[in-house]
């Protein structure tokens, strides 16, 4: 779902976009972060390591992000957050600097399975995962394993296909990407 996440941007135009991970490279993050590099690789846009940050998976390592990200000499006009707390420090800081989110800047996050993505505006686009659902078959697979029915030696695994939800965050990239000083002064 990451990698159609991608290609969502890329089927509306936009060939700089920069993806912010969690600096901890858990599986799911490394899964996001791959799926990425497959759209950018799969449409033959290289990947450019000045479009990929790491900061903390919270709100305000989405904020630092979207900073490096609008400061740089050849900013994204779209960016990928792999967490949602990112997403939400993102799209605040977006808007703290006056920047449209998506007229002038498409946001594309991840949404865990709490609605996340229902309680921001605009609403984000998001890829989406069932992890209450997860967490109900863990403790069913746990409970049998604790009561001696293990159901095969292997360790438990369980896969949950991922999905896109086009919301408001995303359109056709700007004419001209938005540059901002590292201090948050808008550049003309």
């Amino acid at each position: 779902a990451a990698q159609d996440a991608v290609q969502h941007l890329i089927g509306l135009g936009h060939r700089r976009i920069g993806v912010c991970r969690n600096n901890v490279m858990d599986r799911d993050h490394r899964d996001r972060f791959e799926g990425y590099r497959a759209a950018l690789e799969a449409s033959g846009i290289e990947f450019d390591e000045q479009l990929h940050i790491s900061r903390p998976a919270d709100v305000a390592g989405g904020a630092a992000a979207l900073n490096a990200f609008l400061s740089s000499a050849a900013p994204p006009t779209a960016v990928f957050f792999t967490d949602p707390l990112m997403t939400v420090g993102g799209l605040r800081r977006a808007g703290e600097l006056g920047v449209r989110v998506p007229d002038e800047l498409s946001i594309i996050g991840v949404d865990d399975g709490d609605d996340t993505r229902q309680m921001t505006h605009p609403i984000y686009t998001a890829v989406c995962q069932r992890s209450p659902e997860l967490g109900v078959q863990a403790a069913r697979w746990l409970a049998r394993a604790c009561g001696g029915d293990h159901q095969g030696d292997g360790p438990f695994q369980l896969l949950l296909e991922a999905y896109l939800e086009v919301n408001q965050s995303t359109a056709p990239p700007p004419g001209r990407a938005v540059r901002v000083t590292s201090q948050g002064q808008r550049l003309v």
